[in-house]
């Protein structure tokens, strides 16, 4: 393929990526992402009682909030004005990737499950992921660097978990050397801007917020359990190679026999023991793929990430990344785990697969082809499974809350806001609540239900039931946030 063709090809994956988002992105919110508009209505209203219910639910930086709310303002309150910015987000870690001029670099990052889905959606990750990426891809400017990590940090702590100790370890990797001390070293200089801007941003966001790092409801501290800090990072780890399977053919044919044995008698025992602690389960295709193939999963990912790390820090040019990524894994497996956390290092695992030469076998390369574009097919189509899923849950979400308007009944806010978001239909006082089938009790009376359908098929079904007891006591919700 020649250069010309490989731009025309790269150009053409980012404006796929970017309008076939724009397709679904205005429909109704599902799970979590109200909480995006809450913080905006702060500061489109400047009623602190929106700044007070968001940091009663969301621990993240209120940043996200802050940006969207100029898109509000400009195009005003529709659910497209609060994930343009993840999708913003997701089209510059592409955008800082043609510099690799690989089309099949960008392909797998961008149909990767987490990104595609995450793009789509009124989250801080992607943003911050974009402005990481934009920032560890810059060449021959520290300051402007520094900058976007700091930027970065602001809106997602997370970035700065990793941009830190990679520019560090690669200071110290440049500085051993040279044999001396450089401070004004890329690497120092982009790491301790960042570092400084993020610190002020902490000051700042105290100042003006009252707010040390997180909210003080979300500062409980949780003693560190070894079989917790295990099940967490074989979660991870698991989870991060399970979605680039594209580099078993090569770990099969050119690993010594030993390290199968020795990546497989870790992987299998762990594998079979295995606790989700948080958030790491596969969505909407759980129920799909059932619990016998995620062990596979779980098995085969987890040998998987073993030897892709062994083949990796073998080779000094992808040592220093391969390091970071290992430290931020570590990191946050001493907390709660959950999928989207590994969208900071996805595209930089995407790169060590691409530029270390991992997917090069001598032997069977057409049918080593066949497996790599039927790869790409594969993410392709859970790609369009996973954003058909979203828009018909959500449509099936805001159909029980016409329902629940047109019997004039309010809905536990608690049980229903995960799902449907921020209706008019809520009261924490209710006896009336949504439930999928396997959280239903005997004594529930159904009053409504409400399939979730795909190409015809039920992938999932909602029941609004009445419970003779009580789930929970969640307190009542001021309905001033509700969206008609």
């Amino acid at each position: 393929m020649t250069e010309k063709t490989n731009l025309r090809a790269i150009c053409f994956i980012i404006f796929a990526f970017f309008f076939g988002h724009l397709i679904y992105l205005n429909t109704p919110f599902i799970n979590l992402e109200w909480i995006s508009r809450v913080g905006s209505e702060y500061y489109n209203t400047g009623d602190a009682y929106f700044l007070d219910f968001y940091f009663n639910y969301q621990a993240n930086p209120i940043t996200y909030s802050f940006l969207s709310s100029f898109f509000v303002y400009i195009f005003g309150d529709h659910f497209i004005s609060y994930r343009l910015l993840s999708l913003i987000g997701g089209s510059l870690i592409l955008v800082s990737l043609i510099n690799y001029k690989s089309p099949f670099l960008l392909l797998i990052v961008a149909l990767n499950p987490l990104v595609w889905v995450y793009s789509g959606r009124a989250y801080s990750d992607l943003l911050s992921v974009g402005l990481l990426v934009l920032a560890i891809e810059l060449h021959k400017n520290g300051y402007l660097k520094g900058l976007f990590a700091g930027l970065s940090a602001s809106i997602k702590y997370h970035s700065i978990l990793f941009a830190g100790p990679y520019w560090g370890l690669k200071w110290i990797e440049n500085s051993i050397e040279e044999k001396r001390l450089n401070l004004k070293n890329i690497n120092f200089i982009s790491g301790f801007l960042a570092a400084t801007l993020f610190l002020l941003f902490l000051f700042s966001y105290d100042y003006f917020y009252d707010v040390w790092v997180v909210p003080d409801k979300f500062k409980e501290t949780h003693g560190i359990n070894l079989p917790k800090f295990l099940d967490n990072f074989f979660g991870y780890g698991f989870y991060l190679s399970a979605l680039f399977c594209i580099t078993v053919p090569f770990l099969l044919i050119n690993t010594k026999f030993k390290f199968h044995v020795i990546a497989l008698l870790i992987s299998v025992p762990i594998a079979m023991i295995n606790q989700n602690n948080g958030e790491m389960n596969f969505g909407s295709l759980d129920q799909l793929i059932g619990s016998e193939l995620i062990l596979l999963i779980k098995i085969i990912g987890f040998w998987n990430f073993l030897l892709c790390v062994n083949f990796f820090v073998r080779h000094k040019e992808s040592r220093i990344m391969t390091i970071t990524i290992l430290f931020y894994i570590l990191l946050l497996s001493a907390t709660r785990p959950a999928q989207r956390y590994l969208l900071f290092i996805i595209p930089f695992w995407s790169i060590l697969i691409v530029q270390s030469n991992i997917l090069i076998v001598q032997s069977y390369v057409k049918l080593f082809a066949l497996f790599k574009w039927g790869y790409v097919l594969l993410l392709f189509m859970v790609a369009v499974f996973s954003s058909v899923y979203q828009v018909a849950n959500a449509k099936t979400s805001k159909d029980i809350v016409l329902w629940a308007q047109k019997e004039n009944l309010m809905i536990n806010t608690y049980e229903i806001y995960a799902h449907v978001g921020d209706s008019c239909m809520h009261s924490g006082e209710s006896d009336i609540s949504v439930e999928i089938r396997s959280y239903m009790r005997e004594s529930d009376v159904v009053l409504f239900t409400k399939a979730v359908n795909i190409f015809g098929f039920e992938m999932k079904r909602y029941f609004v039931v009445k419970n003779i007891e009580k789930r929970n006591k969640a307190k009542p919700m001021d309905l001033k946030l509700c969206k008609k």
